[in-house]
């Protein structure tokens, strides 16, 4: 038993400290929330300033299945603060990749600004909904930006969000008790003018959650089964190729726990619709820049400092989650393997395991 105690605390133990790296800068993770989606083409969405969605099926909010998964920030005691040398420092414009450790504190200032701004585009502001589990600010990032339309009545928030407000509709995804065909469409709007954070969450989800619904009707994975799968996994995609990681907490959180892992085991599934997801993920990309062409719709230059926070979010995922992270890029989807490990990933990873050892 003492065995067995030791083992938890060592375990509890580093994952504080994973975690602890990953919110060095106060910046917020994932959340899921279960839904069922119906993956059809693009079509005109109801009341929505959206030429073409991808949705038709109503769905509900009730069930559990798909609970968030949050990281929680930890409070670690007496660990050893790093001392810098000044004299080593980098500037931005320099080759670097750990902000926090090889940037001078202007340029690290400036670094941390420009994820800030990013993060903002991409609509990245966490409501306050009754069913979070967070009990500090640090887990609501932005929600400064959000927090007028979080008491509205509902049909008014649904009102402002069909009708392009970005913080409105970011607001109406997150809502646990809105009407989810609606949140769809809107997340739809939401990827073509960059705001995807949580859209990506809604999609995913509802991959996720169709999934489920046809398999279980089914009693054995059939090509609906399949097809949702390929809807999920190319939302993960998109997201992590436009440096947006709302797709990939939702995704891991339950490809890898029971009862998904056994019923619909990834490691077995999703070499076999490599190529499917391709093409799934082509005709989506290719959807969105047309969007984006036709209305006028330009997306900002990603920074350096963007780029490097997304290397981190994927090393600490890989520390996390490898597994799963693993088959994801063993999948030929993209040009560039977005989830390989790029020589900023590998220094990150670098890192992590210094600080574990």
């Amino acid at each position: 038993m003492r065995y067995f105690n030791k083992k938890v605390i060592l375990g509890g133990g580093v994952l504080c400290l994973v975690c602890y790296t990953y919110f060095s800068q106060n910046r917020l993770s994932y959340s899921d929330a279960e839904h069922s989606v119906d993956s059809s083409k693009p079509y005109l969405g109801e009341g929505i300033n959206v030429k073409k969605s991808l949705t038709t099926d109503k769905i509900s909010t009730n069930s559990t299945e798909g609970e968030s998964e949050q990281i929680s920030t930890p409070k670690p005691a007496n660990l050893q603060v790093q001392v810098k040398d000044v004299s080593q420092l980098k500037k931005y414009s320099d080759d670097w990749c750990i902000a926090d450790i090889e940037l001078n504190e202007e340029d690290l200032r400036y670094a941390n600004d420009q994820v800030n701004d990013w993060n903002v585009f991409q609509g990245k502001a966490r409501i306050k909904s009754p069913n979070s589990s967070y009990a500090e600010e640090v887990g609501y990032p932005n929600n400064n930006l959000i927090i007028s339309y979080e008491e509205l009545p509902l049909e008014e928030l649904r009102e402002l969000a069909v009708n392009g407000d970005k913080w409105a509709m970011v607001a109406y995804v997150q809502n646990p008790f809105a009407d989810n065909k609606t949140k769809d469409e809107i997340a739809k709007e939401l990827l073509i003018i960059g705001a995807s954070h949580y859209a990506l969450e809604q999609l995913v989800l509802s991959s996720i959650s169709s999934a489920k619904t046809s398999y279980r009707k089914a009693g054995e994975v059939n090509q609906e089964t399949l097809d949702h799968i390929v809807e999920a996994v190319k939302y993960v995609y998109w997201g992590a190729q436009n440096y947006n990681f709302g797709g990939v907490g939702p995704f891991i959180s339950n490809v890898s726990r029971e009862p998904l892992k056994s019923n619909l085991p990834m490691e077995l599934l999703l070499p076999l619709m490599g190529d499917k997801i391709k093409s799934s993920y082509q005709e989506l990309a290719s959807w969105v820049d047309i969007e984006r062409q036709e209305r006028g719709i330009n997306i900002p230059d990603v920074s350096k400092a963007v780029k490097n926070e997304y290397a981190k979010n994927l090393a600490i995922r890989k520390q996390l989650s490898s597994n799963e992270i693993k088959l994801l890029s063993k999948l030929d989807i993209t040009t560039d393997n977005v989830f390989g490990n790029s020589y900023c990933v590998t220094q990150y990873l670098a890192n992590l395991n210094n600080q574990l050892n």
